[in-house]
């Protein structure tokens, strides 16, 4: 079980001798029982509130006394997914399967890879504190699903995915407190069958609704025209007809909807009468290319914050001055030529683009005074693009594989001072010498990852400790050697993460999607 959570090397810098009595001292290992303070179980349980949730279960692993705290704390246990995996020599969770060791106030479970046949010995107890469920990869019938659900009443959220599905019943109860359900890459042993018929009886009050099957019965929406009254946040994929049957829910008022349908210049009236539905609406995901579309989308949406577009042709950005509360904006394509010109979105915090072409991105971002986030991942920008004006809000910043010149994101570094996290992937003649120079620009830097970069060396570890003086997080893989990563580790306090080898496991989950 787990819970989820080039230059010269300066003169003067030298390894440290681990075994140096003050350099052993600053570095937070626990040495057991034996060097653990005296003090009563509610200290501990606060100092644990300050520990980030992914380190919980590294904590519960140090001695018994801790263990013991965090598993009888219910505001720590809030924070775990425990987890429950089949063996390979055990994969069905039948009248003879019970897990050992399992905390008693877990509210929030992951099981994955069961046959579920039967859990009725173990269960309903069990089962009584869960707040979230997860069943991934797990085969079962939907009378067992209903069986485990049972016995869940203080359940908020239900996600299943890569679940496979047989079998038919009907429910006998109801689930007042859940509020969100995924389904995701879920199976049914009837391909033409409702995945959600059933469930919306089970769920009256749900308001989070995501479905990412690659298959969707048409008549998936008569059980969402039931839960229309409840329904805030609304995630679908497409088929067919699904805008004008959208737009015929007279009760649906969202806040979130999130689409996977390429909305063309046809499509136009179906489409502005769904926007006109939904006139609370703040979040939309949706893909279109004709401009028309999106001015007309930002025209009918005035509360409009988050916009996540995926384009399939090149296009001006003339939508933007239709949205000018826009706080979070998402391009996607594929390598589509997009200029953004001398349109402004004066209030966007956070801002990501993916695999898309542009020559002017950099004058547009300097006109987001707010700007806060960014990520830039597998985009080409123009040779001559450079930052020319501080973006002195801008706290994280992601680039990964640009292909532009290095000047390009030189410039961007070089005005963005406040950083506190950097991901730095693939960047092309990143060497130890500009690495030096970002080190000492960066003076606030506190999480540094730097993912395949080819020209770094060892002699970066030295600019790395010596001018990242904030630096609380390092993340970095090949080239750098596992002694220069020790190196790094020992000089100060800070928490360095390798990265993690793929499980069969993991491997196993990809041949289950496929």
């Amino acid at each position: 079980m787990s819970c989820s959570g080039a230059g010269n090397r300066p003169k003067k810098t030298v390894a440290p001798n681990r075994q140096q009595p003050y350099r052993a001292a600053k570095r937070p290992r626990f040495s057991g029982p034996a060097a653990e303070p005296q003090f009563p179980p509610e200290i501990w349980e606060h100092i644990f509130r300050f520990i980030p949730a992914w380190q919980l279960p590294q904590l519960r692993l140090i001695c018994h006394h801790w263990n013991a705290v965090i598993s009888g704390s219910p505001s720590l246990m809030d924070r775990c997914d425990v987890r429950i995996d089949a063996s390979r020599l055990n994969r069905q969770m039948d009248q003879h399967y019970v897990p050992a060791n399992l905390p008693p106030l877990v509210t929030q479970l992951v099981v994955r890879k069961f046959t579920i046949v039967s859990c009725d010995h173990w269960w309903p107890e069990f089962a009584q504190r869960l707040k979230e469920l997860q069943l991934m990869y797990c085969t079962m019938t939907v009378d067992v699903l209903y069986g485990m659900l049972r016995w869940t009443p203080n359940l908020r959220r239900l996600v299943l995915y890569g679940t496979k599905l047989s079998g038919t019943a009907e429910p006998d109860f109801q689930l007042d407190r859940l509020t969100l359900l995924v389904v995701c890459c879920v199976g049914y042993e009837d391909n033409s069958r409702n995945i959600l018929d059933g469930f919306e009886r089970v769920f009256p009050r749900l308001e989070d609704l995501r479905l990412k099957n690659n298959s969707m019965p048409t008549n998936i929406l008569q059980s969402i025209r039931t839960l229309q009254n409840s329904l805030q946040y609304l995630t679908l994929l497409s088929y067919p007809n699904v805008l004008d049957e959208l737009s015929e829910l007279q009760q649906l008022r969202l806040k979130m909807l999130g689409l996977d349908v390429d909305v063309q210049r046809d499509d136009l009236a179906p489409w502005t009468k769904l926007c006109r539905m939904q006139p609370l609406l703040e979040n939309l995901t949706m893909s279109s290319s004709c401009i028309h579309v999106l001015r007309e989308t930002g025209r009918l949406l005035p509360r409009l914050k988050t916009f996540t577009l995926t384009v399939r042709n090149q296009m001006v950005a003339s939508f933007l001055e239709t949205m000018p509360r826009l706080e979070y904006l998402e391009i996607s394509g594929c390598y589509d030529l997009i200029s953004f010109r001398n349109y402004t979105t004066p209030n966007l915090e956070r801002f990501v683009l993916e695999t898309i072409e542009t020559e002017d991105l950099f004058q547009y971002l300097q006109r987001s005074p707010r700007l806060r986030q960014m990520r830039l991942n597998n985009c080409k920008l123009g040779y001559c693009e450079a930052v020319t004006a501080n973006l002195p809000n801008l706290t994280l910043l992601i680039l990964d594989d640009l292909n532009c010149h290095p000047n390009s994101w030189f410039s961007l570094l070089a005005h963005s001072f406040n950083l506190e996290e950097l991901t730095l992937v693939y960047l092309r003649y990143l060497d130890n010498a500009t690495m030096r120079k970002i080190c000492k620009m960066l003076k606030h830097l506190k999480k540094l990852s730097l993912l395949r970069m080819r020209y770094l060396t060892d002699y970066s570890a030295n600019h790395i400790i010596q001018h990242c003086r904030a630096l609380e997080e390092l993340e970095a893989d090949y080239p750098f050697t596992e002694a220069a990563l020790v190196r790094i580790e020992s000089a100060r306090n800070i928490h360095v993460k390798r990265p993690r080898a793929r499980s069969d496991d993991e491997d196993d989950e990809e041949d289950d999607d496929d």
